[in-house]
């Protein structure tokens, strides 16, 4: 049970900031 929030939680925090990264440095270059 302890390992279940520990892997998903960083999984989707990754993922999030990742997004927003990625975001963060392609938008300028397409706009």
């Amino acid at each position: 049970m302890n390992s279940f929030p520990a892997s998903v939680f960083p999984t989707s925090y990754k993922l999030s900031s990742f997004k927003r990264e990625v975001s963060r440095h392609l938008l300028p270059n397409f706009g």
